[in-house]
């Protein structure tokens, strides 16, 4: 089977530098951790229980302790929110030569198909919020009417340009074998630094108001995560709160979506960093 990638090229700003310790917007909803990501050896571990799932939407709110750069250099440049299935597998950010949103190598090589930005480019400032989600097409607008994954950052879709295509894409999947948050499965190297706060992964088609609900969830908060549950009758498969839903301790993160897979931080630690 051939996969498909998605890279980002980075370079468009304006997310939000603001954070809080604790935020309860509309309807009770209260953000008070994320996650926090040193680049050298953090993450957090999980698998899919009995069968591989096709990855159509993936949901997340960064804050990079530094710029994410386009100049490509060593692997501390490329920064891993969601890696799966292979060591290249995942939702990652890096420069242009490197990045891959949807990084999903075919054929077991270190061959990917790789999306970025219909065009310009998008940049990720140092210790400002952002909002990033993929969501699976099958006819692009961005791409001349082919599958792949659409880009959107903040809201925007910045859109889907191929930047690598080793074969016909198709969906990325989280697998029984194992599932990284900011890091690459299997494999050392691409390690997020920063926070990372409300993933959320989705199975089934993901619509563009899906997408506008995530970003817009909160009442008067746009670009700040809210309950998911707004999105009904879509429901994420993984809805990870990153601390919230165990009140910032222990080591672990339960699962809130429907796959019902908690994560196991390793040396990552909870931070009261929180978009706001």
């Amino acid at each position: 089977m051939t996969h498909s990638v998605i890279s980002l090229g980075l370079g468009l700003g304006g997310g939000k530098a603001g954070t809080s310790s604790g935020r309860t917007g509309g309807g009770g909803f209260a953000n008070a951790y994320s996650v926090n990501f040193d680049q050298t050896d953090d993450s957090a571990t999980g698998s899919e229980d009995s069968a591989d799932v096709e990855v159509y939407g993936i949901s997340a709110w960064v804050r990079p302790a530094a710029e994410i750069t386009q100049n490509y250099g060593a692997a501390d440049d490329v920064n891993t929110i969601l890696g799966w299935g292979s060591s290249q597998w995942g939702l990652i950010l890096g420069p242009a030569s490197q990045t891959s949103i949807i990084s999903c190598v075919p054929n077991g090589t270190n061959t990917a198909y790789q999306y970025k930005p219909a065009s310009g480019t998008v940049t990720f400032p140092a210790n400002t919020w952002m909002h990033i989600m993929t969501q699976w097409s099958d006819s692009s607008s961005t791409d001349s009417g082919n599958a792949g994954y659409d880009i959107w950052v903040n809201g925007a879709k910045v859109g889907n340009a191929v930047k690598n295509a080793p074969g016909t894409p198709v969906r990325g999947e989280l697998k029984t074998t194992g599932f990284a948050i900011g890091k690459r499965l299997f494999s050392t190297g691409y390690y997020f630094g920063g926070q990372i706060d409300e993933i959320s992964v989705f199975k089934d088609a993901v619509s563009d108001d899906n997408i506008a609900t995530i970003y817009n969830a909160q009442p008067g908060g746009t670009g700040v995560p809210g309950d998911l549950a707004d999105l009904l009758p879509l429901k994420p498969w993984h809805w990870w709160r990153m601390g919230d839903s165990v009140g910032g301790t222990g080591d672990t993160i339960t699962d809130l979506g429907e796959g019902n897979r908690a994560l196991t931080l390793d040396s990552a630690t909870f931070s009261t960093e929180v978009p706001s």
